[in-house]
């Protein structure tokens, strides 16, 4: 952000474009072809039988699929919103938007450690166990957004949505193929994925319906942080039950 915000400043909003363009060009694709040669796989994963495959049909009518897929796309969809309106909403708190390039470094350096840490907790636990903390860091980010005025608010609730996105990033893949195993794991993630990007996709559209329909900042971000509470519940009872269960393919 520091760097995008940089070259904005120097050329305009335009040569940010191209200079990332010009990045993704350059340097990421390349990247790819040289991190990847010569890459041989360790183990030879043998295509699924038939009798295996699952419809989406068939796990868009399972409850869990639900009791899952619901806390699951939350975080990222209400953050969604808040980014798309970002402007209003730390107008109304009096903060400067010169922070948000600032506060960008700390998002990333939360959402980087956690995803390395979150991993090695998945080995030790499993992703069941530790879904229910992905609300622990997302609660308090939009409580601290909530209630929080002096300006240096925006690095904590930024650091722990940074935080929270690290995880779930991680959680999210190992969830999947713990619970449905790994030979319809497409299949569910595609599922997951079109939740997802519709959930992002309405988000700023109700955020923007409810400022406009005059709905105060302060409204907006304390219901954020209560259904965000209910969503660490349901998670939390999700695992649970599933914990239990976990054998019985019936639930």
């Amino acid at each position: 952000p520091i760097i995008i915000s940089f070259v904005i400043a120097q050329g305009g909003w335009r040569i940010g474009w191209y200079f990332l363009a010009a990045l993704t060009w350059l340097f990421y694709i390349p990247s790819v072809y040289v991190l990847l040669a010569g890459f041989q796989p360790e183990t030879t994963i043998e295509p699924p039988t038939a009798s295996s495959l699952v419809s989406p049909w068939q796990i868009l009518r399972q409850p869990r699929f639900y009791g899952l897929i619901l806390p699951l796309i939350f975080p990222a969809a209400f953050v969604t919103g808040l980014f798309f309106h970002q402007l209003v909403l730390i107008g109304d708190k009096g903060w400067n938007p010169a922070q948000l390039a600032v506060a960008f470094v700390v998002f990333a350096v939360g959402r980087a450690v956690l995803a390395l840490s979150t991993g090695v907790l998945i080995d030790r636990f499993s992703a069941l166990r530790i879904f229910p903390l992905l609300f622990v860091p997302f609660g308090l980010a939009m409580l601290a957004f909530w209630l929080g005025n002096a300006s240096y608010w925006i690095f904590v609730y930024l650091g722990l949505v940074g935080v929270t996105f690290g995880m779930s990033n991680v959680i999210i893949g190992a969830l999947w193929a713990e619970i449905y195993g790994t030979e319809i794991l497409g299949t569910v993630r595609g599922l997951t994925s079109s939740f997802m990007i519709v959930a992002t996709a309405l988000s700023p559209l109700l955020l923007g319906l409810m400022l406009d329909a005059g709905w105060s900042v302060s409204y907006i971000l304390g219901l954020g942080t209560i259904l965000s509470l209910f969503s660490g519940l349901l998670a939390a009872l999700m695992s649970q039950l599933l914990n239990r269960a976990i054998t019985n393919p019936s639930f």
